[in-house]
């Protein structure tokens, strides 16, 4: 079983406990020296003023006590006892006076932490920080909020006032530091004024980067260091933040070819994203590939590109084998210019081929007009068809050939669609459905992707980057937020999808990542430690079975999760007993248990585990009193480690 408390938790001054039962001793004589006087051992016994009956018990040497020097120890110079308050006041003890204090105490109210609502305001009303915090019941004073003053700023309201269940308050606060108007301009290099203005900054020196949020847009500072508002207006230099980027391209042919290249700065805007139209080209070549592309900056890219040809054009009238005329116009051929065309080049008219194929010389056919006999191809049938859009527009058509298999079905597939379009209905139909008629048929736009614009912002409203980014690939005008690439260590706040519209422009808030804090155990040090010289006898550590982080503690459970080894011939001082310790994760705690030799019982040596019931048979009453030990067992204890000795008080029946 694990005790563990996530909540905030100060360790701070604790110190080794111990505890004796009370001696009487007799009032010393004065012909003892002052140095036996001054080392002796002196009993303070704490007595509860409601109940008259001791509730602890603590010894320390009268040195130690006699904190002043005076040889008289004072009620205030003696050690307090948790969830008590001295009421004795006044000398208690002289310096011949005996061995044994008692002192009153009064039982400390136990006080409950309530949640209420803090607003801090500042002198102009706006509320600048706040929320529900855990305070202690009752009349408190103003210094208890000043853990959640927001960061900056200083309360201006003093004095008390009343914590309540479920209440609220507002608290007057003002900025640690006053801000001033100052008049800045921000001038290029070539002395122009590009932007500037009056901006609130803060009173007294500063640094130039606190004046980042005022720059121009696609400008930054040259000048660093400090400035003084007090030397009043500001100019500060700026120069344009080069945005472009050089790339180098490589251009080949469709064969591999290389046609040369360079560097060559594109993208101007910044966003990632260079036009192929960016691109100077080698002389009697074209883009193979046109439209937009990713680019980085010094970046290498190979671009493809297609030899511009002009061909010649020839006239041709094609006649079937009867002479009739079946239509013809001018055709490109020979679009190599090496003189020589094919007959495949031209487009015949359809339900016809060639009767004559092969090559042919261009300039034979070039100035004229030339018949060239085509023959009527046996199977197939033709079908004249009319393209329309959704709308009903008038897309084109013609004169199709199609069923060349002579079976009487075809497929919408053999119909040359119109550019950028594609079929609605798909498959097979039956060709006297479409013979001796002009039949319609509907077509759809081709959708391609959206390019919108995004600008990534933090929850501050810092811009984080963006750029042009391809979405919705099919074009329902809907696209994802998963679709975007996002900066490094951001991720979206908004997710699902989102509509959008070719080139618009997107705001999208992102939060940085952030990483979950490291765990760590805790340690605990056991100590077994001769009461008398103060002698390390037995040393073990122990550690947490889990992990957790910094603000939250593990509770040691004595007799699970550590235990006190006695050596042989040594017992724990009378009536005490361990206890449960509470450690902070990732922190190590020191618990000293003080024995003495065992002179009565030859003791051989035991594990202190499990006794708790067997301790409960002789008394009734356990109140876990942890007291200091002396002024200087705390100095150690304040140094880091925290040397703790938790010793449970046990009290006999009477």
């Amino acid at each position: 079983m694990y005790r563990k408390k996530f909540t905030k938790s100060a360790l701070s001054g604790l110190v080794a406990v111990s505890m004796i039962p009370c001696v009487a001793t007799p009032i010393f004589a004065e012909s003892q020296s002052e140095e036996e006087l001054l080392g002796r051992k002196v009993s303070i016994l704490y007595i509860d003023e409601a109940t008259n009956e001791k509730v602890a018990q603590n010894t320390m040497l009268f040195s130690h006590l006699d904190k002043d020097g005076s040889w008289t120890i004072n009620a205030n110079e003696l050690p307090t006892i948790a969830n008590y308050t001295i009421t004795s006041q006044g000398d208690l003890l002289s310096l011949y006076g005996g061995s044994v204090i008692e002192v009153t105490v009064k039982a400390n109210e136990t006080q409950k932490d309530v949640i209420m609502k803090v607003q801090f305001v500042d002198e102009t009303g706006t509320v600048v920080g706040g929320g529900d915090y855990f305070l202690p019941e009752g009349v408190q004073n103003y210094s208890v909020l000043s853990q959640y003053v927001p960061v900056g700023y200083q309360m201006t309201t003093t004095g008390d006032f009343m914590v309540e269940e479920g209440g609220s308050i507002q608290v007057n606060v003002e900025k640690i530091q006053k801000d001033v108007i100052l008049n800045v301009q921000f001038v290029d290099e070539n002395g122009t004024v590009v932007a500037g203005g009056d901006y609130f900054v803060p009173e007294g020196i500063n640094n130039y980067s606190i004046l980042e949020q005022y720059l121009p847009a696609g400008y930054e500072m040259t000048v660093s260091g400090d400035f003084n508002t007090a030397n009043g207006p500001l100019t500060v230099s700026v120069k344009k933040i080069v945005t472009s980027k050089t790339i180098n391209v490589v251009y080949v042919d469709e064969n591999g070819k290389n046609l040369g290249g360079g560097d060559y700065i594109v993208d101007p805007d910044g966003d990632g994203i260079a036009n192929y139209g960016e691109l100077p080209l080698p002389e009697g070549y074209k883009l193979k590939e046109t439209g937009d592309f990713f680019v980085e900056d010094g970046g290498k890219y190979t671009v493809v590109l297609d030899k511009i040809v002009d061909g010649t054009v020839v006239n041709v009238v094609f006649v079937d084998e009867n002479g009739n005329n079946l239509g013809g116009g001018d055709y490109r051929v020979d679009l190599d210019n090496d003189g020589v065309a094919n007959y495949s080049e031209l487009t015949l008219p359809a339900g016809y081929e060639l009767i004559e194929t092969g090559d042919f010389f261009v300039k034979d056919f070039e100035g004229k007009t030339n018949t060239i006999t085509v023959k009527k191809i046996s199977k197939g049938s033709i079908v004249n068809v009319v393209f329309v859009d959704e709308a009903g527009n008038n897309l084109g058509g013609g004169d199709y050939y199609i069923d060349a298999d002579g079976d009487g079905i075809a497929n919408y597939t053999e119909f040359a669609l119109p550019e950028g379009y594609e079929l609605i209905t798909t498959g097979d139909f039956f060709v006297k459905d479409f013979e001796g008629k002009t039949t319609t048929i509907t077509l759809q736009k081709i959708v391609k992707d959206t390019i919108i614009n995004v600008v990534y912002v933090d929850e501050e409203g810092n811009v984080l980057g963006g750029g042009d980014f391809f979405v919705d690939p099919d074009g329902d005008g809907i696209a994802n937020y998963s679709e975007l690439t996002l900066p490094v260590g951001y991720e979206l706040i908004t997710t699902g999808d989102f509509f959008v519209e070719n080139g618009a422009s997107y705001t999208i808030t992102l939060r940085a990542i952030t990483t979950e804090e490291e765990t760590k155990a805790a340690t605990l040090n056991v100590k077994v430690v001769d009461y008398d010289s103060r002698e390390v006898l037995s040393a073990e550590t122990f550690t947490s079975a889990d992990k957790g982080q910094a603000d939250q503690t593990y509770t040691f459970v004595y007799g699970e999760d550590y235990q006190v080894n006695i050596p042989k011939g040594y017992k724990l001082i009378k009536d005490v007993e361990p206890a449960d310790i509470t450690v902070n994760y990732g922190s190590t705690m020191t618990a000293e248990f003080y024995v003495t030799k065992d002179e009565g019982t030859g003791n051989t040596g035991s594990t202190e585990e499990g006794n708790k019931e067997d301790s409960s048979k002789t008394d009734g009453v356990d109140t876990g009193v942890a007291t200091a030990l002396s002024a200087s067992m705390a100095g150690v204890a304040a140094s880091g480690i925290g040397i703790l000795g938790l010793l449970r008080k046990k009290r006999n029946k009477k």
